[in-house]
């Protein structure tokens, strides 16, 4: 994920080649491919749509702010 989010396409095929999961997803359920498309690196997205089919699940941060409630989200 990391390589995916800094736009070091070698790495994420160097990591791929030797194991690692293109559908694992970070603790917001984004994954490598989704961190790619957020992060403006769309030929590492293209790249691991065109090969693996992760669905994301992305859950919405909680609400940081506690001092207001009920606590709206955009």
């Amino acid at each position: 994920m990391a390589a995916a989010e800094t736009g070091r396409l070698g790495s994420v095929k160097v990591l791929l080649d030797n194991g690692a999961d293109p559908c694992l997803m970070d603790k917001e359920g984004h994954t490598a491919e989704g961190l790619a498309k957020q992060f403006h690196y769309g030929d590492i997205a293209e790249y691991l749509s065109s090969r693996f089919h992760c669905p994301e699940n992305v859950i919405n941060p909680p609400c940081v702010d506690s001092d207001f409630s009920p606590c709206v989200h955009p």
